[in-house]
């Protein structure tokens, strides 16, 4: 069920190639997951039990983004969100982090902690 959705951009990485430095798109918000669907078919899913931190950022011309860090197994990796429609920004911080600090409790208290991939 979805709890939230944003209008928004994601701001991709160098590696995935897209020509546009933003991809506007929707953000939705589960209470397992963040799920964005945007321009050229780009599509992200993000479990609350794999984010570290959400925090509010800064990239190029996203004065007013939203960076998600996540686990991927090897270390950390960061997703930036912006251009967030009618300053919706705060909400969907609070939202978030509210919901990735719940996944991270659960996990705390259920002792079901992911282990790291070795190298």
């Amino acid at each position: 069920t979805i709890i939230e959705s944003f209008s928004c951009a994601y701001w991709p990485k160098e590696t995935e190639g897209f020509i546009s430095p933003l991809l506007h798109g929707r953000m939705f918000v589960t209470s397992t997951a963040m799920y964005f669907i945007g321009w050229g078919d780009k599509k992200l899913i993000l479990k609350w039990e794999d984010v570290i931190s959400i925090t509010k950022d800064t990239i190029g011309p996203l004065d007013n983004s939203i960076r998600v860090t996540y686990d991927v197994g090897e270390g950390e990796s960061s997703y930036f969100f912006g251009s967030f429609a009618y300053s919706y920004r705060e909400k969907a911080f609070q939202l978030l982090d509210q919901l990735s600090t719940v996944a991270r409790q659960l996990t705390d208290l259920t002792g079901k902690k992911k282990k790291k991939k070795k190298k």
